[in-house]
C-alpha cells in the first residue's frame, strides 16, 4: 500500500510506495520508476517495474545499487531482463536539488515538532537491516558489507539504534550525530491522541512501586569425589554390594516368617 504521496508540483507528482504495490495495483500515466533498494527476487523486479509503461505508453525505471551487489544485475540479464548502465542513458530525471547531507538536516529540524517522527526513524532502519540480513540471495547482499553507522545518518537518525542480534552493531566512529541533540524526553506527538496516551503511560509507570531485585545466592555444587579403583577392586566392590542386598532380603524374609508362625 503508499506509504505516502507528495505533489512535488502540479505536473510531476510523487508516490513514494512499499513493495506491496508492485502487483495487484493499477496507476495510469506512470512516467519513472525508481527503485531505491534492490528487490528480493528477479520477478519483483519485474513487478516494480512493471508500474510504468502501461498500455503501450513509454516508461523508464531505474535501481540504485551498491557496488558489492552488481552480481543482482547477472542475475536479471540471465533472467532475459534487459538493462542499461546509467553511465549509457540520459539522467536528466534524477535531478535533485539538494545534496544528501542537507535533506537529512531538513529531516532531523522536523523531528523536534512530531515524535512520531523520532520513533519511525530507528524502526525503519532497523526493518531495513533485518530485511537486508535474511534477503533470498545472502550470498550477494552481505551485512558486513554495509557501513552501517553511515546508513543510519541517512536515515537522519538522532541517535544509534541498539539490535537484539548483539552482533549487529553500529559504530560510533561512522556514525554522524547531529551538532545539537535535542532533549528526546520533551519531545511531543503532533497527534493530541497519542500524546494524551504517552502521558497516561508515564503517570502509570510512575505509580507503580517499585521491584526491587534481590541479588541471587549461588547454591553450592555438591560434587562426588571419585575414588580410582583397579578393574579388579571394583568388581569385588560390585559383589559385596551384592551380598549385602541378599542379606537385607533374607533378613526381611525371616521377619515374615517370624510374624506368621506367631500368629499361628
Amino acid at each position: 500500500y503508499p506509504l505516502c504521496a507528495l505533489a512535488v508540483s502540479d505536473e510531476r507528482p510523487v508516490s513514494t510506495q512499499s513493495t506491496w504495490a508492485s502487483r495487484g495495483m493499477e496507476y495510469p500515466d506512470v512516467d519513472n520508476i525508481i527503485q531505491l533498494e534492490a528487490p528480493k527476487t528477479t520477478e519483483h523486479f519485474i513487478h516494480r517495474a512493471g508500474r510504468s509503461a502501461r498500455m503501450g505508453k513509454k516508461g523508464k525505471s531505474i535501481l540504485f545499487i551498491l557496488e558489492h551487489e552488481e552480481e543482482f544485475i547477472n542475475m536479471l540479464r540471465d533472467d532475459k531482463v534487459d538493462i542499461t548502465d546509467i553511465t549509457e542513458c540520459s539522467a536528466d530525471f534524477l535531478y535533485f536539488p539538494w545534496t544528501a547531507s542537507s535533506f537529512t538536516e531538513k529531516i532531523r529540524q522536523l523531528i523536534p515538532t512530531d515524535r512520531a517522527l523520532l520513533e519511525k526513524g530507528p524502526m525503519a532502519f532497523v526493518s531495513f537491516v533485518r530485511s537486508y540480513r535474511e534477503h533470498i540471495f545472502s550470498s550477494v547482499f552481505r551485512l558486513s558489507k554495509i557501513n552501517l553507522g553511515h546508513l543510519a545518518t541517512s536515515y537522519a537518525l538522532i541517535y544509534r539504534p541498539k539490535f537484539k542480534e548483539r552482533f549487529i552493531v553500529v559504530n560510533e566512529e561512522d556514525f554522524t550525530a547531529p551538532s545539537v541533540v535535542p532533549d528526546l524526553q520533551s519531545i511531543k506527538f503532533k497527534n493530541k491522541t497519542r500524546q494524551k496516551q504517552r502521558e497516561a503511560n508515564i503517570k502509570k509507570s510512575e505509580n507503580r512501586p517499585k521491584v526491587e531485585i534481590k541479588p541471587t545466592v549461588e547454591k553450592k555444587k555438591h560434587f562426588v569425589k571419585r575414588i580410582k579403583m583397579s578393574r579388579r577392586k571394583r568388581e569385588r566392590l560390585q559383589e559385596w554390594k551384592e551380598f549385602d542386598m541378599l542379606g537385607k532380603e533374607l533378613k526381611g524374609f525371616r521377619k515374615k516368617n517370624l510374624k506368621e508362625k506367631r500368629k499361628k
